[in-house]
């Protein structure tokens, strides 16, 4: 309900899809630090840790790309995080469509630069592109992955995973003209007095 009450604005070079509020660090000072510190509270023990961090987060909706559930405009573009350190979602709608969750994929062979997609940001900035152009670029990007996980969308469920992990959203199509609705987060900056999680995993206790 808090979500859905603010202001949400397009993005203004295309990068990222639907439309996003300012971000909660300066809508809501309390309620960022109540969320960071979940999240946090996740990883780190606030009793005997000193954690610091830098973090944006946004709430965001997107809607259907297309009135036809098969239409490839409704499938996420496969990208990566970049400029974080990990980044995460937390899915929003009590009754989430099908296929509205997360997707993480892996590369088939060799390396890959992502590039730039015209027409992803056109689509993105909701301006006209090239059908043909588009279902190009679309069609030669994703053939490029497999997908490796498949997460649920679940309401209230929250999801993280480190910058350099491709991921997309499987469809923005909804039967019932909902609303995709999540909040977003990236870890910008993260500093602690001890062990961070991964390095406490590879640690031996015997």
């Amino acid at each position: 309900d808090y979500a859905l009450s603010l202001q949400y604005y397009p993005s203004e070079d295309g990068a990222w899809p639907g439309l996003r509020t300012k971000l909660l660090s300066e809508i809501d000072p309390n309620f960022f630090k109540t969320f960071c510190s979940k999240l946090f509270g996740l990883f780190f023990d606030f009793e005997n840790t000193k954690v610091d961090w830098e973090v944006e987060t946004n709430f965001q909706k997107i809607n259907s790309f297309s009135e036809n559930s098969n239409d490839i405009k409704n499938t996420g573009w496969i990208h990566v995080d970049d400029g974080c350190i990990f980044g995460g979602v937390i899915y929003l709608n009590p009754n989430p469509e099908q296929n509205w969750g997360t997707s993480i994929y892996a590369l088939k062979s060799g390396e890959f630069g992502e590039g730039i997609f015209k027409t992803k940001r056109l689509q993105y900035l909701g301006k006209e592109f090239d059908q043909d152009e588009y279902l190009l670029e679309k069609k030669n990007h994703d053939s490029k992955f497999i997908e490796s996980i498949k997460i649920e969308n679940l309401y209230n469920r929250i999801i993280a995973f480190e910058s350099n992990v491709y991921h997309g959203v499987p469809s923005y199509y909804s039967k019932s003209n909902q609303t995709r609705l999540t909040q977003v987060f990236f870890v910008k900056e993260l500093n602690s007095s001890g062990n961070f999680p991964v390095i406490r995993s590879r640690m031996s206790y015997d």
